[in-house]
């Protein structure tokens, strides 16, 4: 699979609700041992939502073993979180469907926002 396969691909549930497109995708290096001897990629989630303009940037939060904070000066952390604050985190195990659309199954308690999920 390649990420074009995924990028900016919508997003929906079970249900037929629209997530909005993909965005961003969070990888781990911790597959497979490679030739080469390094661990391979694989993708842990999805970041997916009605807005871009701070993923694209690269100001957007996202799960991570760092602390999960955005750098940068506090006025523009402000106005980017505040415009990525509709991104939802989807974990890769919810993908149920790869097609046109994304189908994922939403988790009992929903997907977190992509700002508050979590470290893995």
């Amino acid at each position: 699979m390649r990420l074009s396969d995924l990028l900016e691909h919508t997003v929906i549930d079970t249900g037929g609700r629209g997530w909005g497109p993909i965005h961003d995708v969070l990888l781990i290096q911790d597959g497979p041992l490679t030739a080469s001897g390094e661990a391979s990629y694989r993708i842990h989630g999805l970041i997916a939502g009605p807005h871009d303009f701070a993923t694209r940037l690269g100001y957007a939060t996202r799960p991570a073993t760092d602390g999960n904070e955005t750098r940068g000066p506090w006025p523009i952390r402000a106005f980017l979180r505040r415009a990525h604050q509709e991104a939802v985190y989807i974990p890769w195990s919810a993908v149920q469907d790869i097609d046109d659309e994304i189908t994922v199954r939403v988790p009992p308690n929903g997907f977190e926002r992509a700002a508050e999920a979590t470290a893995v």
